[in-house]
């Protein structure tokens, strides 16, 4: 698969690329979970008035909207922290030049960028499409930087270090 070997990411080797991007991850999805702990925070001080409102919700079945709220609360947090241990692994992997430890990362963002290619195509939005393309060669460059990461260690492992 020589068309998808790149040699360095963003002007810096592989594994400082890999780590970056593992550091990036680990922060942006840290912040992520922080806020969806506060907002699990806020959303339990709700209560419902005896007249069925509260502070944000009016509706009769204020309750169960607070439970609907919650339940997406903390799925957004154990989402986030799903997030923050694969590009915790990612800085691992790469440290300890572990190959599987990478692999939980390639694949996230494998399924990412189909997701992202699939909802630009089905639900396309309304601004720039050049903002669409760009970002999508952007998450394509970073799965093909992490493949390039993981095949490198792989033929390290192998004993091949010419491929």
């Amino acid at each position: 698969m020589n068309c998808l070997k790149v040699e360095s990411c963003c002007c810096f080797s592989l594994e400082t690329g890999g780590k970056i991007m593992g550091w990036i991850g680990v922060i942006i999805h840290g912040i992520a979970a922080l806020i969806f702990s506060g907002l699990i925070y806020k959303i339990s001080s709700l209560e419902c008035k005896p007249d069925g409102k509260t502070e944000f919700l009016r509706s009769s079945e204020c309750s169960d909207q607070i439970a609907l709220f919650m339940g997406a609360a903390i799925f957004g947090l154990v989402f986030t922290l799903i997030f923050v241990v694969i590009y915790s692994n990612l800085i691992r992997g790469i440290s300890l030049r572990q190959r599987g430890k990478i692999l939980p990362a390639l694949v996230m963002n494998a399924i990412g960028f189909v997701v992202y290619i699939a909802a630009a195509i089905i639900l396309p939005s309304e601004g720039s499409i050049a903002a669409t393309v760009i970002t999508g060669a952007i998450t394509l460059y970073f799965l093909i930087v992490l493949f390039a990461l993981y095949a490198k260690i792989r033929n390290e492992k192998n004993g091949n270090h010419n491929v």
